[in-house]
């Protein structure tokens, strides 16, 4: 019997990982010298990840992105990060009643949402509103193109 997947959000195109501590390690040739500058290559990561769902759908690229909160914490640092005016309605209301919260924008390109409630999970390539699952989720990054409902998953380490 085939499980009904009417709540899912994308399906999901590939995995990557991410991992926050590794910023004095070498990557192509270089050291980052702060973890502030490590920080920041998530957004190079996500930008990847969109072009995978560009080579992967009708010609568009990720728009959409859904963060855990611990991530969701590390992007608000970022300079790229734009938050949304609490005082405004937002037009954007993805899923609003699956606990998603529109928080801002991430480099003018992506519209950013925070699983609040902990109600996103994986299960056979993809990605579901959970539904009365005890495991929480770990920290991720989900980047997809809302039309399309394709997307890539970003498993990031803290």
């Amino acid at each position: 019997m085939n499980p009904s997947y009417n709540n899912s959000f994308c399906k999901v195109l590939e995995n990557i990982s991410w991992d926050s501590y590794e910023y004095d390690t070498r990557v192509n040739g270089e050291f980052f010298i702060t973890k502030q500058e490590w920080n920041r290559s998530i957004v190079t990561i996500i930008n990847r990840s969109s072009a995978q769902v560009y080579l992967h759908s009708e010609s568009y690229g990720a728009d959409t992105i859904i963060v855990s909160r611990k991530v969701l914490d590390l992007l608000c640092c970022l300079s790229d990060f734009s938050g949304a005016n609490n005082n405004t309605f937002s037009p954007h209301t993805l899923k609003i009643e699956s606990g998603l919260i529109f928080y801002g924008n991430l480099g003018g390109r992506y519209k950013v949402y925070c699983d609040c409630l902990e109600k996103v999970f994986r299960k056979r390539n993809l990605i579901l509103e959970k539904k009365d699952m005890n495991n929480t989720p770990k920290d991720f990054v989900l980047s997809f193109n809302e039309l399309e409902k394709v997307g890539c998953l970003i498993d990031v380490r803290f």
